[in-house]
């Protein structure tokens, strides 16, 4: 693999981790109580991982969790 090889491989492999964290924010918003916009706006500067503790917490909530 040369270096150009590995930009192209990084940035895309950037890319989808970045779909992915929108995915659930989008998720989280739609579980959380409340407007949905106002709930995934509130998440515009959290990363990954706060995100995905939430939604574990937010899952947890009812005592049947999923994930």
């Amino acid at each position: 693999m040369n270096y150009n090889d590995f930009k192209i491989m990084h940035s895309e492999i950037i890319a989808f981790f970045q779909i992915i964290e929108n995915d659930l924010k989008w998720i989280y918003s739609l579980m959380h109580v409340g407007n949905i916009e106002k709930n995934y706006d509130a998440l515009e500067n959290k990363n990954l991982g706060y995100i995905i503790k939430n939604l574990r917490e937010l899952d947890y909530s009812d005592n049947k969790p999923v994930m």
